[in-house]
């Protein structure tokens, strides 16, 4: 079935998914409007 995720993909989604909320969590107010926009951890 093309387009499944493999157990690897998404276990990293999931890590990315709570790294990057973490980071924003961590943000105040000012600079969380400012990096909110990005989609991965990496981007931040």
């Amino acid at each position: 079935m093309a387009g499944a995720l493999t157990e690897n993909q998404k276990k990293w989604l999931n890590d990315d998914y709570i790294c990057r909320l973490t980071i924003l969590q961590a943000m105040n107010d000012s600079l969380f409007n400012t990096f909110q926009k990005y989609a991965t951890a990496l981007e931040l």
